[in-house]
């Protein structure tokens, strides 16, 4: 009967060890926080406005070219010969005709862009989480609390417009000309060097300073406005917006401009003159051609990410300072009643880029210096252009402002909750853990939030252990009751 006892001893301990594990319950608290911020600077904490100019080389144009050429004609100069007064043998003689012609120049544009305020305003719905015990935690016993937040899908933020000026600039420096021999009525030339404002915006107001049949404008002020979401590419908590506007298209008739605005004569002409019985001597010229296409855009990307510092207060005034998603372990302090109350002040530490570019895309159709003869007994001869050159469509993008920088104006959110604790009478009286206390629920859930989940943290138990202790324990038992004399081992209960 003893040895039934035993055996059976034994077995309830090891079936014991296994079906009831001894558990810990963790409970996670949910809050839902707000945090939100208005008419903020997008370009900085303290800079509120930059300039941004520039005399573009890679817009321009230089060349210098000349061109001499000489040709022979017959020309008729008097009478060699005369019978009773009549000519009969006109006298003619050579006659050199030539021109020299030049043209150089440098024409280039230079931009003055100036950028002043820019809103960003944010709304972030935030999912803060704390993991606190749920079981009754003894004055002296370390207690760890687990933290974690996420950006709400809902989160976003908008960044509206900014107040700009504008100025274009062409820089015409040009010199052209052409000197006939011997005959200078048709000499003809110009020298310039002049800065022409093209393009003027202040504000609401644009002032285009050209006639429209030599250019077509379409101008406006540039107006970035975007919205910032969390995107499948971004990081966890990180909103990111960007943008376009293309603010500025224009054609432009360069070398009709230059002949309006300091009254040229026509850069492309042709003329004749007569030479009597031999015809006529033609001229043909084509000083300057120049067409130009411009297209300005603003290129805007913004990003909005968050750190959140927050600071722990206990009842015992206790501070603990600490980031959202930080683990904290404390002791969990003596004196304290049925729970420990805990307030938490979180801040929203917003980190926001802005990174602006201007957009130029810039095309060019240039021609100098073509010229056409029309010679008797020579017929015509072509010239030039003595400089050609086409530039396609031309893009790049130049670097405005690249900026990452405190956002501030956010408010700070509050919550409070409480942990569970052993009053001090329980503790000092001796504890008999029964089979049931694996299912220990605390008593009153009135410090939890409305939203809480329990998750059981299973403890560190060496299972295997304690049944291979009860085998080791039935064998002794079996191999003792073997060793027995006879007589024991026929006694009859």
């Amino acid at each position: 009967m003893k040895l039934f006892q035993s055996i059976i001893s034994l077995l309830v301990t090891g079936v014991t060890a296994i079906a009831i594990p001894n558990v810990t319950l963790a409970t996670n608290l949910k809050f839902d926080l707000e945090f939100t911020t208005s008419n903020q600077n997008i370009w900085g904490e303290e800079n509120n406005n930059f300039s941004w100019d520039g005399d573009n080389a890679s817009l321009g144009v230089e060349w210098n070219e000349s061109l001499a050429k000489n040709y022979s004609l017959l020309k008729n100069t008097g009478c060699a010969k005369k019978i009773w007064g009549v000519c009969v043998w006109p006298k003619i003689e050579e006659l050199n005709v030539g021109f020299n012609a030049f043209t150089e120049g440098n024409l280039s544009l230079q931009n003055t862009f100036n950028l002043n305020g820019g809103i960003v305003d944010a709304l972030i719905p935030v999912d803060l989480f704390f993991e606190i015990p749920d079981s009754p935690v003894k004055a002296g016993e370390i207690l760890t609390i687990k933290s974690d937040f996420s950006f709400d899908d809902n989160s976003s933020f908008s960044t509206k417009g900014i107040n700009s000026s504008y100025d274009l600039d062409l820089i015409f420096d040009v010199a052209t000309g052409v000197d006939i021999e011997p005959i200078n009525q048709l000499d003809l030339g110009f020298d310039i060097d002049q800065t022409i404002n093209l393009v003027n915006l202040d504000g609401n107001n644009i002032n285009l300073q050209l006639d429209e049949k030599f250019g077509a404008f379409d101008i406006s002020l540039p107006q970035v406005n975007t919205t910032g979401f969390k995107s499948e590419n971004s990081l966890k908590n990180q909103l990111i917006s960007s943008g376009e506007d293309e603010f500025m298209n224009a054609a432009i008739d360069l070398d009709g401009l230059a002949s309006l605005l300091f009254g040229l004569p026509s850069l492309q002409e042709k003329q004749e003159l007569d030479l009597g019985i031999f015809g006529n001597l033609g001229f043909s010229y084509n000083l300057l051609d120049i067409e130009a296409a411009i297209t300005l855009s603003m290129l805007q990307d913004f990003s909005l990410t968050s750190e959140l510092p927050a600071i722990l207060k206990l009842e015992d005034n206790t501070i603990i300072n600490f980031n959202i998603g930080d683990e904290i372990s404390l002791i969990m302090p003596d004196n304290i009643g049925n729970s420990l109350e805990v307030e938490a002040f979180i801040d929203f530490n917003a980190l926001f880029t802005n990174s602006t570019n201007l957009g130029i895309d810039f095309g060019l159709d240039f021609m100098a210096g073509e010229f056409g003869l029309e010679l008797p007994f020579v017929g015509d001869q072509n010239l030039g252009p003595l400089f050609e050159k086409n530039i396609g469509i031309y893009e790049t993008t130049f670097e405005l402002f690249d900026n990452t920088f405190q956002l501030g104006g956010f408010n700070q959110e509050k919550v409070n909750f409480e942990i569970g604790t052993v009053p001090e009478l329980e503790q000092s009286q001796t504890q008999t853990r029964l089979l049931s206390t694996a299912f220990f629920q605390p008593a009153g859930d009135s410090f939890l939030p409305s939203q809480i989940n329990r998750k059981q943290v299973h403890e560190a138990r060496s299972i295997i252990g304690l049944l291979t202790l009860g085998i080791f324990g039935v064998i002794l038992i079996l191999k003792n009751q073997a060793n027995l004399p006879n007589s024991e081992k026929n006694i009859k209960y």
